[in-house]
């Protein structure tokens, strides 16, 4: 097999991964929200939307451990679907950098390693713990 035909065959295969990373991603997010849907149908008698009528902020990791607590597992399968669904795009690039670094082109697997971080950096500084 031909290096251009590796390159070629290995952009497929992670190409094919992020289409379906992000069918499961969305799919297991329908399934949380239908699932919450259901939950708040089911044990509420007035309006089923009034939980969002007002905005509050939250640190994620309090909402997840409260969501685990109080055994919501609609809304922990929504939030799983968001993570796989915000991970994609960090695995890409790192896909890619291992591709740069398979291929011997230290430069552009330089950038991608400083595009990682990068990426990496500001999911970090935008979570509020």
């Amino acid at each position: 097999m031909k290096d251009g035909d590796e390159l070629l065959s290995l952009e497929m295969k992670i190409s094919r991964f992020l289409r379906w990373g992000v069918l499961a991603a969305g799919a297991v997010m329908l399934v949380g929200w239908v699932g919450s849907l259901i939950r708040i149908h089911a044990g509420w008698s007035g309006n089923p939307y009034a939980i969002f009528e007002t905005y509050h902020s939250a640190p994620f990791l309090r909402e997840i451990g409260s969501a685990f607590q109080a055994g919501s597992w609609p809304i922990l399968l929504s939030y799983l679907g968001l993570v796989v669904l915000i991970a994609l795009p960090m695995t890409r690039v790192f896909l890619t950098m291992v591709l740069f670094f398979k291929q011997k082109e230290k430069t552009l697997a330089l950038v991608a390693s400083i595009v990682l971080f990068l990426l990496l950096l500001s999911m970090g500084l935008g979570l509020e713990i």
